[in-house]
């Protein structure tokens, strides 16, 4: 009787365990590349920029150039979310553009702005 229950305590563990839900691990990296310009420059002035790699995890936080950040809110097979603690836009300077919730599909890349019309900053992410 005691091998019986062992053997059906074993087999419900070994059935269990077979069955259990294992999560995928996405394992990406996010190219940022970053730049800052001015309207004020000479002819044929060609920002500095610097390209940094991140992994990719949900809730973390990734600090840019001047104090930019962005928190990453969604992790699927196919693309990110993230949010960034100040308002960009995409090109536009209108105010109804202006956003803060971006999504970059894998090998794909989005470029965002600073809302400003002097000098600002470019920041071009890219999922791979």
């Amino acid at each position: 009787m005691k091998k019986k229950l062992c053997l059906l305590v074993l087999f419900t563990f070994v059935l269990l365990v077979a069955c259990g839900k294992k999560e995928e691990k996405i394992d990406y990296r996010l190219y940022i590349t970053s730049y800052s310009w001015n309207g004020w420059s000479e002819e044929g002035y060609e920002p500095e920029k610097t390209t940094k790699d991140y992994e990719v995890k949900k809730g973390s936080t990734i600090k840019l150039l001047n104090e930019l950040e962005i928190t990453i809110e969604e992790v699927t097979e196919d693309y990110i979310t993230f949010k960034t603690s100040e308002a960009m836009t995409f090109g536009s300077l209108l105010a109804e553009d202006l956003q803060s919730e971006f999504k970059v599909e894998k090998g794909k890349q989005i470029k965002i702005n600073t809302p400003t019309m002097d000098a600002g900053d470019v920041y071009i992410f890219e999922l791979k």
